[in-house]
């Protein structure tokens, strides 16, 4: 098999999977043995553990690695790759994307060897920060929608619709609502109550454009709000919808903490719902978490891991209200 093979087709971040992996280590062990996830997790103690089980998968769907019983086995591609690591390390490092998302690849070493944040170093400051300065460049991520699929039925929102504590709520305040495709749906759905989407000031611009908010005049309010540092308003409902990934262990607890404050009062219910998968293609799942890794102090936790953060906020009953291989939602007291 040539090496032209591998590089016929380089995408934002597959020249730095291919480097990271060769320069941890993880070629070599991968080549030498089988090993499981674990194995090869415990064996490459200095990485990072969430950011190289998503390598593996993302080298699995690249097609170098195969996983197959757990263990993980180089490919013919992936066997071609390993008899030109030092070719390879010369290449990618000359062959990476430029542009705003440049630092998509290089973050990637950061991220794996627990280091700084390779954004803010280059840029003097966080990824959503310089998103949120310029309300052009968030208005531009409407428009990557192809129009190919339905991002309601792909995010499986309606899993939300069966979430009794959200749709007979009389008032609910979503937090981090970004463009409102979420409040949107939900007030399509069926929902009787009023709603509130909020975001950062620069944002609201955004919101407040729609012309589809009309259909529901007089029912539907937006409103800024920075909840790590702006009063968090009473509501009988507060909406958090797959913003968790975006903040490490700690952020998300203080989050927790500001609204138990917020409904505490009046016996209110935070209603917590995560997209978990990111496609129906198997082909860039991975990846896909592997680019958001490499952007945000987060990662895409499952169900257990986010009812462990709430309990650590000081909540006292949580329940599953759903759970699907895409999303799962949970409701705190």
């Amino acid at each position: 098999m040539s090496i032209d093979s591998i590089l016929g087709d380089f995408d934002l971040l597959k020249p730095m999977v291919m480097r990271a992996s060769a320069q941890s280590g993880l070629f070599d062990i991968v080549a030498s043995s089988q090993l499981t996830f674990d194995e090869i997790v415990e064996s490459l103690d200095y990485l990072d553990p969430y950011t190289l089980r998503l390598l593996i998968q993302a080298l699995d769907e690249y097609g170098y690695m195969l996983i197959k019983d757990d263990k993980v086995l180089l490919t013919e591609l992936g066997k071609t790759l390993a008899r030109n690591i030092a070719f390879i390390n010369s290449v990618t490092s000359r062959y990476t994307a430029s542009g705003l998302f440049s630092y998509a690849p290089l973050a990637l070493h950061e991220r794996l060897e627990r280091g700084a944040n390779y954004f803010e170093l280059s840029h003097k400051e966080q990824y959503w920060q310089l998103v949120n300065r310029d309300p052009n460049l968030y208005a531009s991520f409407e428009q990557g929608y192809s129009g190919n699929f339905d991002s309601d039925s792909l995010l499986d929102r309606a899993q939300l619709t069966k979430t009794d504590e959200l749709f007979k709520a009389r008032n609910i305040l979503e937090l981090g609502s970004g463009y409102g495709d979420t409040a949107y749906f939900i007030l399509k759905s069926g929902f009787s109550g009023n709603i509130t989407v909020s975001d950062l000031s620069n944002r609201i611009p955004v919101l407040t454009a729609q012309s589809r908010w009309q259909d529901f005049q007089g029912r539907v309010y937006i409103s800024a709000i920075d909840f790590f540092t702006d009063p968090i308003p009473h509501h009988s409902t507060i909406l958090l919808d797959s913003i968790l990934a975006d903040w490490d262990d700690d952020q998300c607890i203080i989050l927790f903490r500001r609204i138990r404050s917020a409904i505490k009062e009046n016996s209110g219910k935070l209603v917590i719902s995560e997209v978990t998968r990111f496609s129906n293609d198997d082909g860039i799942d991975a990846i896909g978490k592997l680019t958001l890794a490499c952007a945000v102090s987060g990662r895409v936790r499952s169900e257990e891991e986010v009812e462990n953060l709430i309990r650590t906020a000081g909540y006292t009953k949580i329940t599953l209200a759903g759970s699907s291989e895409h999303r799962f939602t949970l409701v705190a007291y």
